[in-house]
């Protein structure tokens, strides 16, 4: 059970200006998405200990409101983590 919202708090309201309003929540609050036309492009988890972290999926994020969210979580010493790997190619095959 998170004990101090303070940090998550600050995360939420400021990271919902830079990139919108959350369109999902799940786990009591604790687990915010964001979405794109595509698909959802932000999650912040609320970890036990009150601090926010970030995963980002770059495939689906709309660049102007991606780059705010990193520059933010950067700044803030947000732990973030970026997919840009959604649709690599795995195969062996020569490119």
């Amino acid at each position: 059970m998170v004990k101090d919202w303070t940090d998550a708090a600050w995360a939420i309201s400021n990271i919902s200006a830079l990139a919108g309003e959350f369109t999902a929540s799940a786990s009591e609050g604790r687990h915010l998405s964001w979405a794109s036309e595509k698909d959802y492009w932000m999650h912040l988890i609320i970890c036990d200990a009150g601090k926010p972290r970030v995963l980002i999926y770059e495939w689906f994020a709309p660049a102007n409101k991606m780059w705010g969210v990193i520059g933010y979580c950067k700044y803030n010493d947000i732990h973030l983590e970026i997919d840009g790997n959604m649709y690599e190619d795995d195969s062996d095959e020569e490119k």
